[in-house]
């Protein structure tokens, strides 16, 4: 009997044991300090050639040289008479599947002097259709920000100097996206997801989403001890990079990185300070789990300009 009481008792502790390690979670690259202030990373900055440099290509796609039985060339001399630059296809952008290409042209909205309008091309019968025509009082703007195959989100520019955003179908349904002002800044979208911020509180950023309904989901608002000028999202949508000033005056950027699950801002001190009299931070952006950042740095006022990628 004592024997089995012994047993149940060196079984019940196993199970003990076990949960406590089943609850402990795995650590996280971005740890918090002990005091509770800035994170820190564990991170290695490794320097990067110019040649594994990745570049985006401009989309492009060939455009009809006529529309509605008139040809590009008869569309440039109604623009000479009206004293009008003809914009044929301007801002290219092709959606996720390449089914759908979208482009600017004014040839449609001449007497407006000033406005354009977004045309749909059906990548597979070459239709061609002018889904937000421009006139005296709108211009429409193509963002190159695909939700889906078939929505965009649209940029209209009113006389009035209004802006407002939008989602358009290849069909034409427009859905405006109020609760973004005529103040927001669009800092960086992909797919769905995309930073803003409103002019004149550049210390703090809106993480959100454009959800299938067209409706605008607030994920979190985070804001820094500095003043925000890009912000690029990492392929899980996680991680928020910063690029930061301390104020208006000072040249040197700052690198800080969000991580929106937590919203804790790390920054992240640059790859070369030796013998460096200035680093500021010049570009960044993702390629895959990795940060890229350009820095420009002065040594004895001579300039060079590097590419490290962080990897954490």
């Amino acid at each position: 009997m004592k024997k089995i009481k012994m047993l149940i008792l060196y079984f019940l502790m196993f199970l003990l044991v076990f949960s406590a390690c089943s609850n402990q979670s795995s650590p996280n690259p971005l740890d918090n300090d002990s005091n509770g202030s800035l994170g820190v990373i564990d991170g290695k900055w490794v320097e990067q050639k110019e040649d594994t440099l990745i570049f985006d290509k401009e989309p492009d796609f060939p455009v009809i040289n006529s529309y509605l039985d008139l040809t590009m060339n008869d569309y440039r001399a109604l623009a000479e008479q009206k004293n009008v630059h003809l914009i044929w296809a301007t801002g290219k952008s092709i959606s996720p599947s390449k089914y759908y290409g979208l482009f600017n042209s004014n040839r449609n909205c001449l007497e407006s002097e000033v406005s354009v309008s977004i045309f749909v091309k059906n990548m597979k019968t070459g239709e061609e259709v002018s889904v937000l025509t421009g006139d005296d009082t709108s211009s429409y703007h193509i963002l190159n920000w695909w939700l889906d195959d078939t929505r965009f989100v649209f940029q209209r520019d009113d006389r009035d100097g209004k802006r407002t955003y939008g989602v358009c179908t290849v069909n034409g349904e427009v859905t405006l996206l109020e609760s973004l002002k005529d103040s927001t800044i669009i800092l960086q979208h992909s797919s769905s997801y995309f930073i803003s911020c409103e002019y004149g509180d550049e210390k703090t950023i809106s993480f959100s989403k454009i959800g299938t309904d067209n409706h605008i989901e607030n994920i979190g608002e985070f804001s820094s001890d500095h003043y925000i000028m890009e912000a690029v999202i990492s392929s899980d949508f996680r991680f928020i990079a910063l690029k930061t000033r301390e104020n208006y005056e000072t040249y040197d950027r700052m690198l800080e990185i969000l991580d929106s699950t937590n919203g804790l801002f790390y920054k992240i001190e640059p790859p070369i300070t030796q013998n460096a009299s200035s680093v500021s931070l010049n570009t960044l952006n993702w390629q895959s789990t990795y940060l890229r950042a350009r820095y420009h740095v002065i040594y004895n006022n001579e300039q060079e300009s590097v590419l490290y990628e962080y990897q954490f």
